[in-house]
């Protein structure tokens, strides 16, 4: 009995995970924002540090408004996935698919 009881509590970790994240943002979501703020980054490269930072801040905000995401539920979905790093690895894949889409057509980001 014990014995049964010891290879059943073996297994509970791997009943217990999860394939699917439960995010505020979804999957799309949050491919379309990430990727536009890598186009922000990009664009603000060249400026100051103290520039740098505060026009990223508002550009992020610019976008998650554009895509009706609270910054809560940005970070709040950013935590969960850091808590899943080999969905956060699929979804950088598509953000990375998604920025090379773009250099393609416009010759640059």
């Amino acid at each position: 009995m014990y014995r049964f009881i010891l290879i059943a509590l073996m297994f509970i970790p791997f009943f217990g995970c999860q394939k699917t994240v439960k995010a505020p943002v979804s999957e799309g979501q949050l491919i379309t924002i990430l990727t536009d703020i890598h186009l922000a980054e990009a664009a603000v490269e060249s400026e100051t540090i103290s520039v740098k930072d505060s026009m990223l801040y508002i550009y992020t905000n610019q976008i998650l408004e554009k895509n009706q995401i609270s910054r809560k539920d940005f970070d709040t979905t950013m935590s969960l996935y850091a808590q899943h790093p080999t969905r956060l690895d699929t979804i950088y894949k598509r953000v990375i698919r998604s920025l090379q889409k773009k250099d393609t057509l416009t010759g640059k980001f």
